[in-house]
């Protein structure tokens, strides 16, 4: 016996549910399926119709068809007992014969058409073992649940004793900040017992001279960075100045608890130096550097090595920003040739 596919489908010919068993294009199903409703003849009692290459066999079911599509080979008398198995599986899952219920229904149908044949051929199941291996039912997987049910329970049980546990301890918490002394304890009146201490957010009342009693900030000292040293690569004169205004700040000792001694301000805690000028000189790798520093002449590190003839060659790089033109970093400018 090979069953190629079973399908529900209405007396017209709509398909509902249908399941393959072997491989086949869904173009090629859809031409059998749709084949079917027009080989069916109202004048005779046959539950099989034939053609060229499969064998339709069916079973009315109210107003659907219970449809097996085999080969033309397969045993007729096993085809119909197979069918019958497949009709009695429908009225199993759905309470009704109707179009929606079985399209509601159509995944556990299709699982209970899978137990029933495998790969085409015929399973050795019964009705019961059908709905027992749809179910999926599972030992190991109801060991697991009542385990996870259990330690659920019991961390809800461990949750409830802890909050019990804080509450308790908020209330103890509650009754000796109402004795120490150090929350502000309350104090006897006339008529009554005693006041409630303040709570957390109450104002409590401090004494005239604690509240009179300034604070003063000590600034943090004024630390030169390297930016700032003497020597540094290339530094604007402005950025210079700036940099001294923006930590020009007054510096307070650190005092004792006990005394607080005053701090004389002082008249000008920044200068400005406008009068600085920023020069700055970069010579040609070729020139000799000590030479230059020593007695500011330009001269060759290597004297077999000159620069190129006809050629402008950048043997000093300066700047400078003034506007006193008396400030010129070249008064005089001697120059040693070889030619």
């Amino acid at each position: 016996m090979v069953l190629i596919a079973a399908a529900v489908c209405t007396k017209a010919g709509k398909t509902i549910v249908s399941r393959q068993f072997v491989e086949m294009t869904k173009a090629r199903i859809e031409g059998l399926l749709s084949a079917f409703p027009k080989l069916m003849s109202t004048g005779k009692q046959h539950t099989f119709v034939e053609t060229e290459s499969v064998r339709y066999v069916y079973q009315p079911l109210e107003k659907l068809y219970m449809l097996l599509i085999t080969t033309k080979a397969s045993n007729i008398l096993e085809d119909l007992e197979t069918l019958r198995l497949f009709s009695r599986v429908i009225p199993e899952y759905c309470r009704s014969m109707e179009e929606s219920e079985i399209a509601d229904n159509a995944f556990n149908l299709i699982f209970a058409f899978d137990e029933i044949v495998a790969l085409g051929y015929r399973e050795s199941v019964n009705l019961a073992q059908i709905r027992t291996f749809v179910e999926m039912d599972s030992h190991e997987e109801k060991v697991y649940q009542a385990v996870r049910q259990t330690q659920e329970r019991e961390a809800k049980n461990k949750m409830r004793e802890k909050a019990k546990e804080l509450q308790r301890q908020r209330m103890e918490a509650a009754k000796k900040g109402m004795k120490s002394p150090g929350f502000g304890g309350g104090g006897f009146g006339r008529d009554t017992g005693y006041t409630s201490a303040p709570t957390v957010g109450d104002t409590a009342n401090l004494p005239e001279e604690l509240s009179k009693l300034g604070f003063i900030a000590v600034q943090k000292p004024v630390i030169l960075t390297k930016a700032m040293k003497l020597g540094s690569k290339v530094r604007d004169v402005e950025s210079f100045v700036d940099q001294l205004k923006s930590e020009g700040e007054k510096v307070v000792a650190p005092v004792s608890n006990k005394t607080v001694l005053p701090t004389n301000k002082l008249p000008e805690n920044v200068h400005e130096l406008s009068s600085l000028c920023s020069l700055l000189f970069q010579t040609h790798p070729n020139v000799d550097k000590d030479l230059f520093k020593a007695k500011s002449q330009i001269g060759l590190k290597n004297p077999t090595k000159p620069f190129p003839l006809h050629t402008d060659v950048g043997v000093l790089k300066w700047r400078f920003q003034a506007q006193d033109e008396t400030c010129i970093p070249l008064s005089s400018l001697l120059v040693h040739s070889n030619h």
